[in-house]
């Protein structure tokens, strides 16, 4: 949507894995209507939201880790384009490789869990 409201205009998506999982299959559609945007993943492997919540209050957590989830590769699969960044200095060249291309494109990033209550423990 924001590309259709922008059309001149770079789209920059940020998430976690959790939330870009809920509406991945919107790849596909932004593929087919050739709406590229970029979407950066934070892929700690975890529902953050749960890994939070828990870790709070049991100090430790229960079936919140999910296996290593590509979603360079699934954006590929849904004709995407997709990467792999684990260099965080290659961040910024992909992300304006990303707005380069005429399609949607997904840089998946693997960073460690991390949660507001491992920020309050310093």
């Amino acid at each position: 949507a924001a590309r259709l409201a922008e059309p001149e205009r770079p789209v920059l998506l940020l998430s976690g894995d959790g939330a870009f999982g809920f509406t991945i299959t919107e790849l596909e559609s932004a593929a087919r209507q050739e709406l590229p945007f970029v979407a950066v993943v934070a892929n700690d492997s975890a529902w953050g939201i749960v890994v939070c919540g828990q870790r709070e209050a049991w100090g430790c957590t229960v079936a919140c880790q999910t296996h290593d989830i590509r979603f360079d590769q699934i954006a590929e699969a849904m004709g995407a384009r997709g990467m792999r960044i684990e260099d965080p200095s290659k961040l910024g060249g992909a992300i304006q490789e990303g707005f380069d291309n005429e399609l949607p494109t997904v840089i998946d990033v693997p960073i460690k869990v991390f949660s507001p209550t491992d920020a309050k423990r310093g």
